[in-house]
C-alpha cells in the first residue's frame, strides 16, 4: 500500500491537538486523522469509536495521541483501499490512481463517490473526466450530508483538497520503493 497516500491523509486531514474526539466541519464525531466510526468498527485490529465517544458523540475522555494515530492509519487506509480495488475494473491502473479513489473515498464515503460517476471514468481510463467530476460534482463536496456551496464554511477546505486530488494525476507517477 502506498505510503504517498498515507502522506496526503495526514496532510489533508491534520489532527488536533489534545487527542480528544472533535466534529469535524460536517458535525461528525471524529478523532485522529479524521478517523469516524465508519474507520472505527472494531475490526482487523482498529478500535471501536465507542472507546472515544459515547451514541450523541459525546468523549468518553479516552484520547488517541499523534503517534497512535500515525500507526493506526494503515489499517484505517485499508478499509478504502480495499472499497477503491472493490469497484477498479480497467487493466493497469496505476498506484497514483488508485491513491487518488481511495483518498476521494476516505473523505467523501463510497456511496458518494459511486454516485458521482469518478468510478467509471477511472474504469474507462478517461483521467480529464476524472479530474472534471473530482473539481465539480456536488457529490465530492458534501460535510455531514449537506452539499457545500461557495460561502459556506468548509468550502474552500474541501474544493482545495479535491482539486489537489485531481491535479495529482496530472503528475508523473512516483516509483515507490518496496519498504
Amino acid at each position: 500500500m502506498s505510503e504517498i497516500l498515507e502522506e496526503e491523509l495526514i496532510s489533508q486531514e491534520g489532527f488536533v491537538e489534545g487527542g480528544l474526539p472533535y466534529s469535524d466541519i460536517g458535525g461528525t464525531t471524529t478523532i485522529g486523522f479524521g478517523y469516524t466510526k465508519y474507520s472505527l468498527d472494531g475490526e482487523e485490529g482498529r478500535p471501536h469509536w465507542s472507546e472515544y465517544w459515547s451514541e450523541d458523540g459525546t468523549s468518553t475522555g479516552k484520547t488517541m495521541s499523534k503517534e497512535e494515530a500515525k500507526n493506526l492509519l494503515p489499517k484505517v487506509k485499508k478499509i478504502y483501499t480495499d472499497q477503491a480495488n472493490s469497484v477498479l475494473t480497467r487493466e493497469n491502473i496505476s498506484q497514483q490512481e488508485k491513491d487518488a479513489l481511495s483518498n476521494l473515498i476516505y473523505r467523501n464515503g463510497i456511496g458518494n463517490v459511486k454516485n458521482s460517476g469518478v468510478i467509471e471514468a477511472f474504469n474507462s481510463g478517461d483521467i480529464k473526466k476524472v479530474q472534471e467530476i473530482i473539481t465539480t460534482n456536488p457529490n465530492l463536496r458534501k460535510a455531514g450530508g449537506k452539499v457545500l456551496e461557495e460561502g459556506d464554511s468548509g468550502y474552500k477546505g474541501i474544493t482545495s483538497r479535491n482539486t489537489g486530488i485531481a491535479d495529482s494525476l496530472l503528475i508523473e507517477p512516483v516509483e515507490e520503493t518496496a519498504a
